[in-house]
């Protein structure tokens, strides 16, 4: 994971395997809620 603080808002970055984990977490209800998560899954691409 890389932390970027250049710009207004800081952005994390992720490696591959790293990033494959997240996206498993956000598919999962009991550990992410869909409607709170909503635009972590929007820039997973999880939602349509």
């Amino acid at each position: 994971m890389r932390l970027n603080v250049t710009s207004r808002l800081p952005r994390l970055f992720f490696t591959d395997q790293r990033l494959d984990a997240l996206r498993a977490m956000m598919t999962d209800r009991r550990l992410a809620n869909p409607e709170k998560f909503a635009h972590v899954r929007q820039e997973l691409g999880l939602e349509g």
